[in-house]
């Protein structure tokens, strides 16, 4: 593995270091998207490293821990961690670094994806005051979609 050169290349050599560190046996790492977050698969293992870019520096590692444990509560509702690795979330290079199960699915049209995101954001009858998140999840979806 050779040192990294940009960004991007730093979280995904740490994505890859960690990974053979905590036993992952894999051949490539291939980037999937950079933004908020750098996600790295780990081929041909059925794993991907979701590595913070930005999150580090306003939150503590406890939002992550909540994810993770949001994602194991819902089943198959939600892309589960990685049951090949510890999924963490683990600190690396000041980074905060989780290991998702990789999941190909059927893309989804935009009106398909603003319809999901609508649903998803709907606040439960049994909820009497809706969580931040789930406002922040109707601005987003209250954005027309390109």
């Amino acid at each position: 593995m050779q040192l990294p050169a940009t960004i991007t290349a730093v979280e995904q050599y740490l994505a890859e270091s960690l990974a053979r560190r905590l036993g992952l046996e894999f051949d490539e790492a291939v980037l999937l998207g950079e933004g908020m977050n750098v996600l790295v698969e780990l081929r041909p293992a059925p794993v991907v490293a979701r590595v913070t870019r930005l999150a580090h520096l306003v939150r503590s590692t406890d939002a992550l821990v909540g994810g993770i444990g949001l994602a194991k509560a819902l089943g198959r509702r939600a892309v589960p961690p990685s049951d090949l690795i510890d999924p963490g979330p683990h600190v690396e290079g000041g980074r905060y670094i989780a290991f998702w199960t990789y999941h190909v699915g059927a893309a989804a049209s935009p009106a398909e994806a603003g319809a999901a995101c609508a649903r998803s954001t709907r606040r439960p009858r049994h909820t009497a005051v809706p969580c931040a998140a789930s406002i922040r999840a109707r601005r987003r979806c209250a954005s027309p979609i390109l």
